[in-house]
């Protein structure tokens, strides 16, 4: 199993969308071709919603390429509460992230 996180980093640094979804695609694709099962994490929020295009290209990634996907955004968050600093998870919110994306990895009874 591979759980990928991808797309925030990108969407920070103004790395075109187009770009960023092609890449993506492009590591699924090698993944799957060596066997992996393969997550996808989505995109956290930021106040600014610089992310939320990218989290919509992670979404659809997994769709196209029948991937897992972590809805991240369905983890509560309060915004400024929840940062470290202007960007990055504080810790509360990273422990409920961190929930969120091992959950679909445990063994269901």
């Amino acid at each position: 199993t591979l759980v990928i996180r991808y797309g925030g980093a990108d969407a920070l640094r103004g790395v075109p969308l187009v770009d960023s979804e092609r890449d993506l695609t492009h590591l699924v694709t090698l993944a799957q071709a060596a066997g992996k099962t393969v997550w996808l994490v989505g995109v956290i929020a930021t106040p600014t919603g610089v992310t939320d295009d990218f989290d919509l290209a992670v979404e659809r990634t997994a769709d196209a390429l029948g991937t897992g996907f972590v809805d991240v955004r369905a983890v509560p968050v309060t915004f400024p509460d929840d940062l470290a600093d202007g960007v990055h998870p504080a810790q509360a919110w990273s422990d409920r992230l961190t929930a969120a994306i091992v959950r679909p990895l445990q063994p269901q009874p």
